[in-house]
């Protein structure tokens, strides 16, 4: 049940995302998580939830902020790479430099 909530809520976090709000929601889940105050299966729910969601280009800041999560090797950990392939075509896209847009582009 509360597993459930909590979910909930990250899912109205995406859906803030989504509508234009990219960086304070990535901030916020960022800062929850150094916390303590979601667990890691929670941050990698909403990291997964965004990976579905976004498209290049992608505006710097989004990626200073977000990136940092995908690279995260306790939310991102081998196993977890290997089956969200939208994690690896997010490193690949930022690191092959299709940055540059101002806006975090969503599908």
């Amino acid at each position: 049940m509360i597993i459930e909530k909590q979910r909930s809520i990250i899912d109205r976090f995406v859906h803030l995302l989504s509508v234009g709000f990219a960086l304070p929601v990535v901030e916020k889940i960022n800062k929850m998580f150094q916390e303590g105050q979601i667990d890691v299966s929670l941050a990698r729910y909403f990291a997964i939830d965004v990976l579905e969601i976004i498209e290049p280009p992608y505006s710097e800041e989004f990626v200073e902020t977000f990136l940092p999560i995908v690279l995260n090797r306790e939310i991102f950990d081998k196993t977890t790479m290997t089956k969200v392939k939208a994690a690896k075509q997010f490193i690949q896209d930022v690191t092959s430099k299709t940055v540059g847009n101002k806006e975090c582009a969503a599908k």
